[in-house]
């Protein structure tokens, strides 16, 4: 409860069909204050009262640690004159939801990854994720034969993009990361991203998921790998002799008259390996 310049925080227990001990109205002054409630019962941040700790459990994987995760906030103005109020609690963290289908091998296993710890303020819900605590992958809780739901802190979607992802899918002792590719920056608080995955393989093969959602070389080509296009070296238009086996792209834009486009070669060299690829004459 908050009125005036004073806030008192107290602990209560659902007991009898009633929350026990009875607020003390008058705790705060006889004015207008602001009630806020968190559920369930979170330790306090250090030296400030108003604001509690907020561990993410590794496993949510139960039903008892999913539900746990989920931390409730509520809040509502009480005039002067009101003895009593009703709180609407909401969800103050962030749910993903993962739904499979196509081809699920029967021994995959799916982790979440996300900032470990946080805080939450009990004067107005604000959760703020803990950067310096570090990521880690958490187990989600299987709501069906292909769906599985989990909690984790609003945080920014940046560090799910990289080599990592969000998500990591394990069969058969090998791995492959999901990258989140949604335009969404931020879970938010009190919301939920639903992702639809669809899981492959060949006809006649088992489903080797290292190789999965990524662009590779098949089996047999022996290239040297793609430095990716800003590390492409540019070469004038006009050179004719390239070295074999590089990667390299022509410096249009260094043209007389730029050309808004580019063209990428990559040599042919003894040994490579390659077959049913686009040839020119000139390499």
């Amino acid at each position: 409860m908050t009125g005036g310049k004073q806030a008192v925080t107290t602990r209560l227990e659902y007991t009898g069909g009633e929350w026990l001990p009875a607020l003390n109205r008058k705790a705060c002054g006889t004015g207008d204050l602001t009630l806020s409630a968190i559920y369930p019962l979170l330790p306090q941040d250090g030296n400030e009262p108003a604001w509690r700790d907020i561990a993410m459990p590794v496993d949510q994987s139960g039903a008892a640690e999913y539900e746990a995760a989920d931390v409730l906030f509520a809040s509502t103005e009480v005039g002067a004159s009101s003895a009593s109020a009703v709180l609407k609690f909401n969800h103050a963290l962030h749910r993903i939801n993962i739904h499979l289908k196509g081809n699920i091998p029967d021994d995959l296993t799916i982790e979440v990854k996300s900032l470990a710890g946080g805080r939450i303020s009990l004067e107005d819900g604000t959760v703020k994720a803990d950067g310096d605590a570090g990521f880690v992958w958490l187990k989600p809780y299987r709501q069906g034969s292909a769906s599985y739901s989990i909690i984790i802190l609003p945080q920014a979607t940046e560090a799910f993009r990289g080599e990592e992802g969000l998500l990591r899918l394990t069969s058969g002792g090998k791995s492959v990361a999901y990258k989140f590719d949604s335009s969404a920056e931020r879970f938010n608080e009190g919301m939920q991203t639903t992702l639809n995955l669809t899981l492959k393989k060949e006809e006649g093969s088992e489903a080797d998921l290292e190789f999965s959602n990524q662009t590779c070389w098949v089996y047999g080509i022996k290239s040297p790998a793609f430095p990716g296009k800003e590390n492409v070296p540019s070469i004038p238009s006009w050179q004719k002799e390239v070295e074999d086996g590089i990667w390299f792209r022509y410096s249009y834009e260094n043209m007389s008259i730029p050309l808004p486009y580019e063209n990428q070669y990559l040599t042919w060299k003894e040994g490579c390996g390659w077959f049913d690829c686009n040839k020119t004459f000139k390499y």
